[in-house]
């Protein structure tokens, strides 16, 4: 095994993206929407760079840059005005839309609109909810971290938003909060115009080295 060193300082912002990107795979992609300054239309866009954190507070993670022109996008600009987002897990079965909706629009054109997609009311905040996506987190901002680029101007911005409720559909969680990872089907995001699917599943217990010998 050969392993090459690669500094990150000496690498553009672009490879840099192009290393992590494409290193930390898969990714759950998290397809967001927020309403937009009118109150009524609503922005929707997918973003993979999503996680949880473990916390006893249930918090997930959105990680944004910045547009090409340094400015906010605008899933950024409406969930720091309005404290809040719907984040659905979408499956396979949704990925060519959801692709149609990482399209830029100007501010305030509505993604959902032009991919003709229903909406449905949420149970807790303003924010409507695609109709059809089988996994629906209503969330409200816990906190907004900034992140700045190595000349210390904001490039980017890390959003802890707090699940307020869970809508799921009832094929893919049983009554003791189990997900059946088949069921639910997630997309898997991985780099460039790449995607995948679930492949075997296996289990693999956690060793226990107090009651087993090294």
């Amino acid at each position: 095994m050969i392993i090459k060193k690669i500094s990150s300082k000496a690498l553009s912002a672009g490879d840099n993206y192009k290393l992590l990107s494409g290193l930390i795979i898969p990714r759950t992609v998290a397809w967001v929407s927020t309403l937009n300054e009118d109150g009524e239309s609503v922005n929707l866009a997918p973003f993979s760079f999503f996680s949880s954190v473990p916390s006893s507070r249930p918090l997930i993670t959105l990680g944004i840059g910045e547009t090409q022109q340094g400015k906010p996008k605008d899933t950024v600009r409406n969930i720091l005005r309005e404290k809040e987002a719907i984040v659905q897990i979408p499956n396979e079965n949704e990925l060519q839309v959801l692709n149609k909706t990482a399209a830029t629009l100007p501010y305030g054109e509505s993604e959902v609109i032009k991919s003709h997609l229903q909406l449905v009311p949420s149970n807790t905040i303003k924010t409507p909810a695609i109709a059809d996506a089988p996994v629906r987190l209503e969330t409200k901002l816990y906190k907004a971290i900034p992140v700045d680029n190595q000349d210390n101007q904001q490039d980017a911005i890390i959003l802890l938003m707090e699940v307020v409720d869970y809508l799921i559909d009832d094929t893919i969680v049983d009554d003791r909060y189990h997900i059946d990872i088949k069921a639910l089907n997630p997309i898997a995001r991985l780099a460039g115009p790449n995607y995948g699917r679930l492949g075997e599943i296996y289990q693999l217990e956690r060793p226990d080295y107090d009651s087993q010998p090294l």
